[in-house]
């Protein structure tokens, strides 16, 4: 993730620094979820939390009490500097786990993800954009749970408005007809199957080698039917 400030304090550990794959975090979650059915309707949010709960407990990553985030981040994230400096800690806000584009209604809006489908949206940016978030355990705070997920630091700046167009088309995206989703000045893209969404050049580097990474986009699946619909 791509941040500039030099000032930050800085913490590490081999458990923070390794994390596990968002596919192995999502594949344990779902076997606890399938084991604790039937739950009752309208209660999967909270069993998704259960289960996020139970797994970390057993596999040691309820992470220590002192591991707390020390810059206040947007709306779904709180932030971390590794003392490496090579990567950041991102803490979801307490008891959330970001946000969901949901399309199923006439407009795209964002409503609270449950912890699978924000890390199916993570995934997504991985398999994508050549990011490489990890799931590194929840918090201590028995009275709010966070989930940490670590993302490198990446060297460089906001891309501009000219810059983003120019990659996402020369991508074999297209510009959808999707404005202020997420922040009032973003905008979307879909194609390859994706749409993504909160575009903006806050969360878009151009890096010190001239790359450009999208790092802190919303992404979802796009059928073709929701892609036409989203650019017409």
């Amino acid at each position: 993730m791509a941040h500039h400030e030099n000032d930050q304090t800085t913490h590490g550990s081999s458990q923070t620094d390794a994390g596990c794959s968002l596919a192995n975090a999502a594949a344990n979650i779902r076997r606890r979820l399938r084991a604790a059915r039937p739950f009752p309707e309208g209660e999967r949010y909270g069993a998704e939390w259960r289960a996020v709960e139970q797994w970390c407990e057993e596999e040691g990553l309820i992470l220590p009490a002192h591991l707390t985030p020390e810059r206040k981040g947007g709306r779904e994230h709180d932030l971390l500097r590794l003392a490496n400096g090579s990567r950041w800690l991102k803490f979801t806000k307490p008891w959330a786990s970001g946000y969901a584009v949901d399309l199923s209604g006439d407009e795209p809006i964002l409503l609270p993800a449950r912890p699978l489908q924000y890390l199916d949206r993570l995934r997504l940016q991985n398999r994508c954009f050549g990011d490489e978030i990890r799931f590194v355990g929840i918090t201590h705070d028995a009275k709010s749970r966070r989930i940490i997920i670590s993302q490198p630091d990446i060297q460089g700046n906001p891309a501009s408005w000219d810059e983003i167009d120019h990659w996402f088309l020369n991508q074999g995206f297209v510009k959808l007809k999707v404005q202020r989703l997420g922040a009032y000045d973003s905008v979307a893209f879909g194609g390859h199957g994706v749409g993504v969404f909160d575009v903006r050049p806050i969360n878009v580097v151009m890096t010190d080698n001239g790359l450009l990474l999208p790092i802190d986009v919303m992404m979802r699946p796009l059928t073709k039917r929701q892609l036409q619909r989203l650019v017409e």
